[in-house]
């Protein structure tokens, strides 16, 4: 009877755990991922709607344009797989967003634009890692399928952003 007991308590402790772990699995890189998309999508929001109102150049002004547009429709698409698999998205930004936010706010109008484009290399680094790193090691399921859609296009962004910050450094190829 006691090994009976026993037997159950670990059958019922293994199955225990493999739910949890599963439910973890499952869970936590999903929501992970989606705080971490979010916050950057915030952040991008936030400094394209900035830059729409304080760039000089009209090819910054543009891309902030895109860039908002585009991110604003993958933010919806994220809350919407986000809820499908129980995760919360945020939308708030983190304290190093948030500084980086108020600094373009300071900054001198003849210094915007560079600014702005630098703060654009730098978030598309940390969304490159993030997807990728998602993409790759992410269990399958409607938020990794979003991310895979998702990223050419954030990638995209960060192409031009890239040419629009030294446009004499890229080229096609050709001499």
């Amino acid at each position: 009877m006691q090994y009976r007991t026993c037997s159950r308590v670990t059958s019922h402790a293994i199955g225990l755990a493999v739910c949890i772990w599963t439910s973890s699995a499952l869970a936590e890189p999903a929501a992970q991922f989606v705080d971490a998309a979010a916050s950057l999508n915030q952040f991008l929001i936030q400094s394209g709607t900035l830059a729409q109102s304080r760039a000089t150049k009209p090819a910054t002004r543009i891309y902030a344009n895109e860039t908002v547009e585009i991110i604003a429709a993958a933010e919806k698409e994220l809350k919407a797989y986000a809820e499908a698999e129980k995760a919360a998205v945020s939308s708030s930004l983190p304290a190093e967003q948030a500084q980086g936010l108020k600094a373009l706010q300071e900054a001198p109008a003849a210094d915007f634009d560079a600014a702005y484009m630098s703060a654009q290399i730098t978030t598309h680094a940390e969304i490159k890692k993030l997807y990728l790193t998602f993409i790759q090691d992410g269990i399958a399921g409607k938020v990794r399928a979003y991310a895979e859609k998702t990223y050419p296009e954030l990638h995209m962004l960060e192409v031009r952003a890239l040419s629009l910050a030294s446009p004499a450094t890229l080229t096609d190829g050709e001499q």
